[in-house]
């Protein structure tokens, strides 16, 4: 069973300045809640104008990257929202991968390779599984079906994308009409 998410989205006429000086969120713990907890009162309170959506039961959109036996070639590409990969038989860096005839191995370091891109920070994640490599969006939502990755010329590779393997689903919508 894959994991839901409950989305809240904050919209305001405030900048972004203004609003991290009412709501210190950088301290990421309790503190950071309780900043949170009292700039929500301030909405309901009528200090901050804001519209809240809350979305509930959202899903993250999936793709796969299989690798069979045999592996890929030198040179070789695919590509991840816009962020070209290339196959290496040894010493991969950036954005490369090592190349493996054993599809395990190879699968691993094309998620450890994604996971490490700096292109791709808050836009897809990357697992693997006995040489299936799963992409996850980082946001839930439908937003994550209309992200691409395409395989370009990896030999014993199988992309699957985004909208066919798991639909991002946004869920059910609530909207208050504050603002």
């Amino acid at each position: 069973m894959s994991n839901t998410f409950q989305t809240i989205v904050l919209e305001s006429e405030q900048t972004t300045a203004s609003f991290l000086s009412n709501c210190n969120l950088a301290p990421l713990q309790i503190p950071a809640l309780a900043a949170f907890e009292n700039y929500i009162g301030g909405i309901v309170g009528g200090n901050y104008p804001a519209r809240v959506t809350f979305y509930t039961g959202s899903e993250r959109a999936t793709a796969t990257i299989t690798v069979s036996a045999g592996g890929s070639v030198n040179d070789q590409t695919m590509t991840i929202c816009g962020v070209t990969f290339t196959g290496k038989t040894s010493g991969a860096v950036g954005d490369q991968f090592n190349i493996s005839a054993t599809a395990a191995t190879q699968a691993a370091s094309m998620v450890l390779f994604i996971n490490a891109s700096t292109s791709l920070t808050n836009i897809v994640t990357a697992a693997n599984v006995l040489g299936v490599v799963t992409l996850s969006a980082v946001l839930p939502g439908a937003m994550g079906n209309a992200l691409v990755v395409a395989n370009v010329n990896l030999a014993n590779v199988v992309v699957s994308s985004f909208a066919t393997v798991n639909t991002g689903i946004t869920g059910t919508t609530f909207v208050s009409n504050l603002l």
